[in-house]
């Protein structure tokens, strides 16, 4: 006794142990399709969740990046100011030594000009004086010569002496 079954569309007889065979198939096809979809939607699901964490954790990551470039940056400038800063300091501080050692000098070069200045002056008035005193004796030798010669003329006008 086979079991035939007509299919009602196109009129084609086959068995009914074929027709359930091929139900139970295409049941046990779509359980398995339907199981492989989930386990595929929750792989993908968890491999999105690991990215989705992946790609956080690396985007974490580079802003911190960013932030500690930000505060090198920062702090390098910073430090080129302070550098600088520096700089101008001891520039400032080199041209001022430069020119209290110019004005020693030049202090100590007016000084030196001030004494030979001085000794200059100082040999004229002993030459001066030395003039004004040869000038003095000359002129008291003068007059002593004058005196004498005035006090023989006189004493030999007392006395004449041969006339």
């Amino acid at each position: 006794m086979t079991n035939t079954i007509k299919c009602p569309k196109c009129g084609h007889e086959f068995e009914a142990t074929d027709a359930l065979k091929h139900q139970i198939e295409e049941q046990v096809s779509a359980s398995v399709e339907a199981k492989h979809k989930k386990r595929i939607r929750r792989r993908k699901n968890k491999i999105e969740g690991k990215q989705k964490k992946e790609f956080t954790k690396l985007t974490n990551q580079i802003s911190e990046l960013l932030d500690e470039t930000k505060r090198l940056r920062a702090k390098d400038e910073d430090r080129e100011i302070e550098m600088k800063r520096k700089l101008m300091d001891e520039e400032e501080k080199i041209k001022l030594e430069v020119k209290q050692k110019f004005e020693e000098e030049h202090e100590l070069k007016d000084s030196e000009k001030e004494n030979k200045l001085k000794d200059a002056l100082d040999q004229i008035e002993n030459l001066k004086t030395r003039i004004q005193q040869g000038s003095q004796q000359s002129q008291g030798e003068t007059l002593e010569l004058e005196l004498e010669s005035k006090t023989q003329e006189r004493v030999s006008n007392r006395y004449n002496f041969g006339s």
